[in-house]
């Protein structure tokens, strides 16, 4: 692994907003920072230059698909991988996000990201467009903070859901922001390779993680921490999860906190039949329980209860509360089964260092304030206890 830091200054890139002129240009802005894995993406990991670009793109990619058509069964591997990719991460398809932006928010992508700035944000926001350089592809990414935030040294990564854009995730209050808000944090998202304008491509669960850990390793060395909070949702949990697989939280400095939401405790156990298998068999793997059995650092696991258990003994509804028995969670959250969940596995498994918390929202609904609060005050609990 090659880690090059920027030229720029990337601890005060926070100083002021992006222009509408930035956020609303398709092309991402100059990176900011360089991670390399040197073995993730095929033939891309190396490209540096304009030049190798173009000679890739015209030369070595054409001739890599020639090569696969001729070895039939290499091919189809390769083709089994591209099509669970897209089941995995529908966002990377272009009529996908045609369909979430002019049929659902209907706007373009990029008039979508302008009018982040016409929000009526509560309190004075920093809105700052900017990008990192992974394995030779660029990954677009904005932060969202309040100014009276930034002397606090608290930055929160958030990767997203199923087919989620991060312009459709800020242009309204998100549960990571009115968390982030309340813990006195910075947020960052960032679009996963070749969702919005982020480039590449998802050749596999190995090169979606490596995009994971480069953002940690930008906001831990570029941004020097005290606290990083890292929050996934649905499959950002499961690419939180097997980041943590191959990466060492060794700097006793920084105090790591992980909150995972409606996620899966693999992607092998949420698939029917034999299809994780088969997922696996491609390179697409998702292990969040195994992760986070024995991890030394707190973490939040939130799930859906069942309608028994989210109301008081008097019969009042409850936003949230502590779980303690898996018996306290929905049959399925309308995505993934009861059994198949993080909270379920992990529960069974290790409760050192967890906090299980039971919400009445489905896999499709947001957090109410309460809850959202509830949980912010948790974290910020944590905090102070370290």
């Amino acid at each position: 692994m090659e880690v090059l830091n920027s030229t720029l200054c990337a601890g005060t890139m926070f100083a002021q907003s992006s222009t509408r002129k930035e956020l609303r240009r398709a092309s991402p802005p100059p990176h900011l920072y360089v991670y390399r894995t040197w073995n993730v993406g095929g033939v891309m990991c190396s490209v540096t230059t304009a030049v190798k670009k173009i000679f890739c793109y015209k030369v070595l990619i054409p001739l890599k698909i020639i090569m696969l058509i001729i070895f039939f069964p290499i091919g189809l591997y390769y083709l089994l991988r591209f099509c669970v990719g897209c089941c995995v991460h529908p966002a990377t398809i272009s009529w996908f996000r045609k369909y979430v932006f002019r049929d659902v928010v209907g706007l373009g992508i990029d008039q979508c990201r302008e009018n982040i700035l016409d929000r009526d944000f509560e309190y004075e926001t920093i809105v700052k467009r900017f990008s990192i350089l992974v394995d030779g592809y660029v990954i677009d990414a904005i932060a969202v903070c309040r100014k009276e935030d930034l002397q606090y040294d608290r930055w929160m990564l958030c990767s997203l859901g199923n087919g989620e854009f991060y312009e459709k995730k800020v242009l309204s209050p998100s549960l990571e922001e009115q968390m982030a808000n309340q813990i006195n944090s910075g947020c960052i998202f960032y679009n996963y390779p070749n969702v919005g304008r982020s480039s590449g491509g998802t050749f596999s669960s190995k090169n979606v993680t490596a995009v994971h850990i480069a953002f940690c390793q930008f906001i831990l060395t570029q941004l020097n921490p005290k606290v990083m909070i890292e929050v996934g949702y649905s499959i950002g949990g499961g690419v939180q999860g097997e980041s943590l697989r191959s990466r060492a939280l060794n700097n006793q400095n920084v105090q790591h906190i992980f909150v995972k939401c409606m996620s899966f405790s693999s992607l092998a156990a949420l698939l029917p039949w034999q299809c994780g298998n088969l997922a696996a068999f491609v390179g697409w793997h998702y292990d969040s329980a195994n992760s986070s059995t024995g991890l030394s650092h707190h973490e939040f696991i939130l799930q859906q209860g069942n309608p028994r258990a989210m109301v008081d003994d008097e019969g009042n509804s409850l936003p949230i509360k502590e779980m303690h028995s898996v018996e306290e969670l929905a049959a399925t959250d309308g995505i993934i089964p009861k059994t198949s969940t993080l909270a379920y596995a992990v529960h069974n498994r290790d409760r050192q260092n967890k906090t299980f918390f039971l919400v009445p929202e489905d896999h499709f609904n947001q957090l109410s304030d309460l809850a959202c609060k509830t949980l912010a005050q948790a974290i910020i609990a944590k905090i102070r206890s370290n």
